[in-house]
């Protein structure tokens, strides 16, 4: 994982990121990653990975770098142009490296992850149940694993309707069709699953593995999430056109039957209007808290205490005055939003605004410190806290002006 954000005002744009690489199960971190590059030689565009520092086994450095060289003098006149360039460079000629045999492994991979992750997660639903008193222990092996069994048919019922009632597709799969992933792939599925029964022990019904098909189907050709392993992309600066600096984000997933599993993001652009941009990416929670004055798992846990008091309290209102719940729940769901609104309206008040409105008229020295203080805040949040420190090392700052171009601040490699 990673700690990057990146700062726009009127003047320039800073982008900075620490140097954490996770290896392996997740316990080994060096802290030596490149993560912030310059795109052109020529040009005032800067690109920052997050998440993934390799697509399909190839590192972005490498990408990034040879694009570089292939274009050269060539510049654009907006920083989508930039973007498009990049990606039917991947297209074009990275994609020729990516084999079969690559796309069948990368269904074995998925299949695996997944049938982990069901047994895991079922197994830890039953243990809860348990604990709370819900059921009592099974009194055998083959009881236990035959409930294990039912809530990961669950689980795999529930995340496919889920998926499904999204239709979010991706956009070059809008014309791939399920018949055709089933009759590829539905094989070396099956053969997985039925492996993974026996390895474990568990009974699965024939429609676990219909369903399961349909679930690697959607997660193939669907909308990517934040638990897969793709890699995002920002690309940030100055089109030979464009006055005010603008970025962009993207989601870099698999090359699968000859299509880009991508998914376009948030095009930011300063305008007379927007006069500020603070964007953090991965590890962002400590950036947001610094921000919105409140941390965003504290703010959703309070949201969900209420909700679950609201709900208490209709029950025990409905039973003393013999009413019915339905007539209540509307009042109720209606003072739920309204202080989550107003708690919203405080929170940019007194924070998010004043913040922004201050990020507009730094300098560019400011806009470095700031930069450098978020990221270094995320590290220390990570060394003070239990889980491994999946941010640190030294900190990488790139400057981008429209007059002086791409400009490093700091950067390990050239210390």
């Amino acid at each position: 994982m990673t700690a990057e954000i990146s700062i726009l005002n009127k003047t320039a744009i800073v982008l900075a990121g620490d140097s954490a690489v996770t290896i392996g199960d997740g316990k080994k971190v060096y802290n030596t990653a490149n993560k912030i590059f310059k795109l052109t030689n020529n040009g005032t565009v800067g690109i920052m990975i997050y998440n993934q520092a390799n697509w399909m086994g190839i590192p972005l450095e490498t990408i990034i770098k040879t694009y570089n060289r292939q274009i050269d003098e060539i510049s654009y006149a907006t920083i989508e142009e930039y973007k498009e360039s990049f990606v039917t460079y991947i297209r074009n000629s990275i994609t020729k490296y990516i084999t079969a045999k690559s796309q069948e492994e990368l269904i074995t991979a998925k299949s695996h992850e997944n049938m982990e992750s069901f047994i895991t997660l079922a197994a830890e639903l039953l243990e809860e149940e348990i604990a709370n008193g819900v059921l009592p222990k099974p009194i055998s092996e083959a009881a236990e694993l035959s409930e294990i069994s039912k809530r990961m048919i669950r689980l795999l019922n529930g995340i496919v309707d889920d998926r499904k009632k999204s239709k979010r597709t991706l956009l070059e799969y809008k014309t791939y069709r399920f018949n055709d992933f089933k009759t590829k792939y539905s094989r070396t599925i099956r053969t997985i699953i039925d492996n993974f029964k026996k390895d474990n022990k568990i009974i699965l019904p024939p429609t676990f593995t219909t369903k399961f098909i349909h679930l690697l189907y959607y997660e193939i050709t669907y909308s990517i999430n934040e638990y897969e392993n793709y890699t995002g992309i920002v690309i940030a600066g100055f089109g030979d056109d464009e006055i005010f600096p603008k970025i962009i984000d993207f989601k870099l997933g698999e090359f699968f039957e000859n299509k880009l599993r991508l998914e376009n993001g948030k095009i930011g652009e300063i305008d007379n209007n927007k006069v500020a941009i603070i964007r953090p990416y991965a590890q962002r929670d400590m950036v947001d808290t610094f921000f919105q004055g409140i941390a965003p798992n504290l703010l959703s846990r309070l949201s969900y205490i209420i909700d679950f008091e609201f709900k208490k309290l209709i029950e025990d209102i409905a039973k003393k005055f013999s009413l019915k719940e339905k007539n209540l729940s509307p009042f109720f769901e209606k003072a739920h939003q309204s202080i989550g609104k107003k708690l919203y309206d405080f929170r940019n008040r007194k924070h998010v605004d004043p913040i922004v409105s201050t990020v507009s008229y730094l300098n560019k020295e400011g806009l470095i410190e700031l930069a450098e203080s978020l990221v270094n805040i995320t590290s220390l949040k990570r060394k003070t806290s239990s889980d491994v420190e999946t941010v640190g090392g030294p900190v990488d700052i790139a400057l981008i002006t429209k007059g002086d171009g791409f400009r490093w601040i700091k950067n390990k490699a050239l210390n």
